[in-house]
């Protein structure tokens, strides 16, 4: 979720967005959620 993301990944994915570029904000923000969920301990 868009609120999740830290600051400057914000930013990011609200100029991607506001240049109708859907794909690539969302990618940004897959890669980041990916790469936060390999960090995290298995529960």
């Amino acid at each position: 979720m868009y609120s999740d993301l830290p600051q400057a990944l914000k930013q990011q994915v609200y100029k991607h967005l506001r240049a109708n570029d859907f794909i690539t904000a969302k990618a940004v923000h897959d890669t980041w959620y990916e790469n936060k969920t390999q960090l995290s301990p298995s529960n």
